[in-house]
């Protein structure tokens, strides 16, 4: 490839063409599909590689998992923590009142609110079910054990480290 011989020239393209959106990932679609296709090609190529490289893939990719979720849940517990610590050193000196019971009433209903969108996107995505979803994930867990295993080995060291 030689860059000198790369000519840029707008004049010969249709205006259409100019104004045309690129997506990141090239093709049509939107991000899900796209993470769906890459997901689906890293499993492929998974299938054909060694136990060791398996091995290796799941052990270090469950560490980085591990310690990346090790360090948000810290950091999340670390705000919420800080702020019911001072929201009650600022209900004790008088400066607010809080409404308890109706504080627990509404984190209640956040909280089933919460799981019943997290179970329709789950149930409801494409006709699928959670239990296809369910049998999915043990198919490919089953194909793919060395690297299922090594995963969640990997996850806890991460977890630990973090």
């Amino acid at each position: 490839f030689n860059m000198t011989e790369k000519k840029n020239d707008d004049s010969k393209r249709g205006a259409d063409e100019r104004q045309r959106p690129v997506r990141a990932g090239g093709g049509s679609g939107d991000l899900a599909d796209q993470a769906a296709g890459a997901l689906t090609r890293f499993s492929q190529e998974l299938s054909k590689a060694s136990p060791t490289q398996q091995a290796i893939a799941g052990g270090g990719s469950g560490c980085l998992t591990g310690y990346l979720f090790g360090r948000i849940g810290r950091t999340a517990a670390l705000a919420v923590g800080g702020g019911l610590i001072c929201l009650s050193l600022a209900q004790q000196r008088g400066l607010i009142s809080v409404n308890w019971r109706r504080v627990e009433q509404q984190a209640r209903q956040a909280v089933d609110e919460v799981a019943d969108a997290a179970g329709e996107n789950v149930i409801g995505n494409g006709g699928n079910n959670l239990q296809q979803v369910l049998e999915r994930a043990k198919q490919v867990l089953a194909a793919h054990r060395y690297f299922a295993a090594t995963f969640a080995g990997g996850f806890l060291v991460g977890l630990a480290a973090s």
